[in-house]
């Protein structure tokens, strides 16, 4: 009694207990679900496609100091990766893109089965269709082939309507398909017994291919100390799967041979463009020599002439070399502020630049490059680390683009001094003749081009060793072979607890979603969460084919929970001699005047003289569930059409008497409002013990709010499954303001025998919906309308009601002048 008007709000937002028994109560939902799943299961390990498996090994190899290494200083070319990345390079996008297209596998091949599923003809097709690669092929059409002659086929392409026969080697062009279909002449096909089959092709797209494969290939260490990959990869066709394989792993050592050449292909490629510039200052300065000692006709110069071009060609040879390292630097500079990688950067060692502080950053920075290439094309997304690689990079390349411009200054400045030695010398030379000094000054010339293309020749050699000696620094241990293939699926034991599982977790998620997808209450502790007036009573679903089954069914469990309901309201009127109850709702349809009318009957049938005024006059329903008539009531009272007594009318029920509302008015509220309303509770209290208020909805009309001042107390009624929660809200705030006190909620229709279901298993009807009543609503108590929830339920039912009736001892009637006497 106590729990049922406590105002405490104590339930809680997650109750395990109350979401375990919402699980049993769909109980068959979990049974459907096993035998749908136990049936997939079955068609899946009879008709699904094997699965296969194939493997490889690859063996990283230590590198050797290697004559790049020795030669000129280029231990830049070091390219070691750790195992690590190099199962990235193998996973990653680019090289299965490689891969795939040197296989042509952008189109596969399929033989129609009728019985069973269609095959596969890999490397096995009759024919080989070659598309225009310079025309568009629209991915992911299906195209029916059928061999109608040894020559003649049919082409068929539902989505495009394209019927076409065409002949081998025939060109097919239109806005989607540009290709033709020739003979597979690498196997030996007898095209008579063809006739008459069927086949289909299929156009893939090649950005799904390529992620589907660099997805199902798998990448780790054979043992854990050991340097070898093993390389497997799962599909539906042996044959296939062992050509990637292997493709993949000759692809791979090309693509790491052809890595390490490249900074070698880069470096020639420089100086051959230096060397091509130095031949013509060579040939340009042996033509000036030879022309002025022919139109000078000279042939030696003086010792002191010569020592002081010496001197001279020595200072211009630093400060050619001068200009070769700025130059050097600037073209450095140039790549750290333009959008060519620095990979292709050729090392200052290569062209004797012996800066160390520069090694080493060329150095880190190749290192760092390198781990940045493998993260990104590394299907993992190691978005963390290839954001920390990066940050260094950008360091890195700030810190070295610093130095650069610092070099730079520094050259520029060394450059300076050496030209004020060239002054001082030149100031000497002018001593000697003009004609000396210039053949000194041309030989000079040609000595020094001469000098630097030695040089640049040499590089080239070393640069061109370095490329003839390179090796992909790893090697195929083993390829993938068709005796290696293993089945990988379907393994019945194994999809047995995977579809157990499935089959549980289904209807775990659909009641859990439908649970938080439900804005009705569900049960009281709804309603403790979002207000504290107190819950009177909670009232059983009906059951029964009753109106008033308090009367006729005063033992079951619907009259058990009125009759808590009514010991409840005691409290709240224990020291009122005569008691005005207003029994209103939120909306429509919550079953107020089903619970004013049982509750009107239960007071009476404890000799309490009690009497029911049907005050919604918008939409009348009281006289109804009594069998009395409409034409008089409470509306024609107010207007002093007729008089109390002629408005009031007996039941069946003794000591319960009913007001009916009357013809539908056009101003209820005013005469609601109205003085007489007033007068008449008044005259009531007088006559009766009891005054029963079935009031309209307060969240469409007024009404009920007028009549609050005559009350003793004031119920709303919730139904559950029905009312949404919101409409708390609307009650609570009434509450809280004061505007209407001595406030309880009743919960109506309240299934007894689960907790939980999709199925509110209550009938529709009432509903709002003429004169100036209401819009339509789900009603309470149309007992046709209500589905029960099998057969022999609804025969229970209706069974128990009419054996009550046979042997009830009869109504007794009250004379309503027994009542109306003063």
């Amino acid at each position: 009694m106590s729990e049922e008007i406590s105002s405490t709000n104590t339930a809680s937002s997650f109750n395990l207990k109350n979401y375990l028994l919402k699980l049993i109560a769909y109980w068959y939902l979990f049974v459907l679900s096993i035998i749908i799943t136990f049936a997939v299961n079955y068609i899946n390990n009879r008709y699904s496609i094997s699965t296969y498996a194939t493997n490889s090994t690859i063996i990283l190899q230590d590198e050797l100091q290697s004559t790049q290494q020795v030669v000129g200083g280029l231990q830049l070319f070091d390219n070691r990766k750790n195992v690590e990345n190099e199962i990235g390079v193998l996973k990653s996008y680019s090289l299965s893109e490689t891969v795939l297209q040197e296989l042509n596998f952008d189109i596969s091949y399929f033989k129609y089965e009728k019985f069973r599923r269609d095959i596969d003809l890999y490397q096995s097709t009759p024919f080989i269709v070659v598309p225009d690669t310079n025309k568009k092929f629209v991915n992911g059409l299906t195209c029916g082939i059928t061999f109608l002659t040894e020559s003649r086929i049919k082409l068929e392409i539902e989505s495009l309507n394209i019927i076409r026969e065409i002949s081998f080697n025939e060109n097919l062009y239109s806005e989607q398909l540009n290709f033709k279909i020739i003979r597979n002449e690498k196997y030996t096909f007898d095209y008579k017994n063809l006739i008459g089959q069927q086949y289909y092709f299929y156009k893939n797209n090649m950005n799904s291919l390529i992620n589907s494969y660099s997805n199902r290939l798998n990448v780790d260490l054979r043992s854990p100390n050991s340097s070898i990959l093993w390389l497997w990869i799962n599909g539906t066709v042996p044959q296939r799967i062992i050509d990637y394989t292997n493709k993949i792993t000759e692809v791979y050592l090309q693509k790491r041979l052809d890595e390490k050449n490249r900074i070698v292909i880069n470096t020639i490629k420089f100086i051959d463009s230096q060397l091509a510039s130095v031949i013509d200052s060579i040939s340009e300065a042996e033509d000036s020599l030879q022309l002025f000692k022919q139109s000078n006709q000279i042939l030696d110069i003086g010792k002191e002439g010569e020592m002081l071009f010496d001197e001279y060609a020595e200072q211009q040879k630093e400060r050619r070399f001068l200009i070769l390292k700025k130059n050097f630097y600037q073209y450095i500079q140039k790549q750290l502020t333009g959008n060519d990688e620095m990979m292709s950067i050729i090392s200052p060692l290569m062209v004797e630049i012996n800066d160390p502080v520069l090694v080493s950053y060329f150095k880190e920075y190749q290192e760092l490059k390198s781990q940045e290439e493998i993260l990104k094309y590394d299907i993992k997304g190691d978005v963390p680390n290839y954001n920390i690689l990066n940050l260094q990079l950008k360091k890195l390349k700030n810190d070295l683009k610093v130095h650069v411009d610092k070099s730079i200054q520094v050259a520029e400045y060394n450059i300076g001094e050496v030209d004020k030695k060239l002054g001082i010398i030149n100031s000497k030379l002018r001593n000697i003749p003009m004609i000396e000094r210039q053949i000194q000054n041309i030989q000079r010339r040609y000595e020094l081009n001469d000098n630097i293309y030695t040089f640049l020749l040499e590089r080239r050699t070393e640069a061109g060793i370095t490329e003839a000696s390179n090796s992909p620094g790893a090697k195929s241990l083993d390829i993938a072979r068709i005796e290696n293939v293993v089945l990988k699926d379907p393994k019945p034991g194994q999809n047995r607890t995977k579809y157990i599982f499935i089959a549980l977790l289904i209807p775990i998620l659909i009641i859990v979603i439908l649970d938080f997808l439900n804005n009705k209450i569900i049960d009281k502790s709804d309603i403790e969460k979002a207000t504290q007036i107190p819950i009177m009573g909670s009232i059983s679903r009906n059951v029964f084919d009753e109106k008033v089954p308090v009367f006729e069914s005063p033992k079951s469990p619907i009259a058990e929970s009125f009759r808590l309901l009514k010991t409840n309201m005691q409290y709240f009127l224990a020291n009122a001699d005569r008691a005005v109850i207003m029994i209103s709702s939120a909306l429509s349809g919550e079953g107020k005047s089903f619970t004013s009318s049982n509750l009107s009957a239960l007071f009476a049938k404890g000799n309490k003289k009690t009497i029911l005024v049907g005050l919604d006059l918008r939409k009348p329903t009281a006289h109804n569930r009594f069998n009395l008539s409409n034409e008089i009531g409470l509306s024609t009272y107010l207007i002093n059409f007729n008089s109390l007594d002629e408005v009031i009318f007996p039941t069946d029920i003794e000591n319960l008497f009913v007001i009916p509302s009357g013809p539908i008015p056009p101003n209820p509220a005013e005469l609601i409002e109205s003085p007489k309303m007033g007068e008449l509770i008044e005259k009531l209290k007088e006559r009766f013990e009891f005054i029963i208020l079935d009031t309209p909805p307060i969240a469409y009309v007024a009404d009920s709010m007028l009549l609050t001042k005559y009350t003793n107390i004031n119920l709303f009624v919730l139904r559950q499954n029905y009312s949404p929660k919101n409409v708390i809200k609307v009650i609570d705030d009434l509450y809280i303001s004061g505007k209407i006190k001595n406030m309880g909620i009743v919960i109506n229709d309240v299934n007894q025998s689960v907790i939980y279901g999709l199925k509110r298993g209550y009938g529709f009807g009432y509903g709002y919906s003429f004169g100036y009543g209401y819009n339509d609503g789900q009603g309470y108590f149309d007992i046709k309308g209500r589905k029960k929830r099998n057969i022999f339920y609804r025969f229970g039912s209706w069974f128990y009601g009419r054996l009550k009736k046979a042997f009830s001892s009869g109504y007794k009637k009250t004379p309503i002048t027994a009542l109306c006497s003063p």
